[in-house]
């Protein structure tokens, strides 16, 4: 009876052990898959963070690109002659008369914040602003023909009167703008 009960212990024992053996494994089992997922997660997330980090090289790519385009644009003293010279021979075409050309030499741009970092880009702009006198249609093709041209005068503003000494005739008060990029 004593190897009896030695054996049915042993057995039990065994059991015992079998089953606690079996509970750890689940145990473990379920901690490796919080870990995995653990894991996924950051995997995830430094992908997104990769991805992100390729968004802001591919931005900081695309600023430089513009920035060294910036840098082929702009007009002389010498070009803003010509400009001037080009308007003057269109509106003569026209049979438009040009009044009070004034070219403003100072940078008309609005002031940034200057705190911006390092790649500030050192946009300028002049103004031009003259009176134009003719008939309306005839000053509508003027405004035409400077806009269809390779020109680098852009309009700013454009405003028209009765013009008091031609009953047919209209003023217009124009304003172009013309950009340049400092180094």
């Amino acid at each position: 009876m004593n190897q009896r009960i030695k054996y049915y212990l042993l057995i039990a024992s065994a059991t015992f052990i079998c089953m606690i053996y079996i509970h750890d494994v689940q145990k473990i089992r379920f901690e490796i898959r919080d870990y995995e997922n653990t894991i996924n997660d950051i995997n995830s997330e430094l992908d997104n963070g990769a991805q992100l980090v390729n968004q802001m090289n591919q931005i900081r790519q695309n600023f430089i690109d513009n920035k060294n385009q910036l840098s082929t644009y702009g007009i002389s003293e010498k070009a803003l002659i010509d400009e001037i010279d080009i308007i003057n021979s269109v509106a003569d075409e026209m049979q438009l008369s040009i009044q009070k050309i004034e070219i403003d030499p100072r940078n008309t741009f609005p002031i940034i914040n200057q705190n911006i970092g390092k790649d500030r880009i050192n946009l300028e702009r002049q103004s031009i602003r003259f009176t134009l006198k003719g008939n309306f249609l005839t000053i509508g093709s003027f405004l035409d023909e400077i806009q269809k041209g390779n020109s680098v005068l852009k309009i700013n503003s454009c405003s028209f009167s009765l013009d008091s000494l031609n009953p047919e005739g209209v003023k217009a008060n124009l304003e172009f703008l013309a950009y340049n990029y400092r180094k």
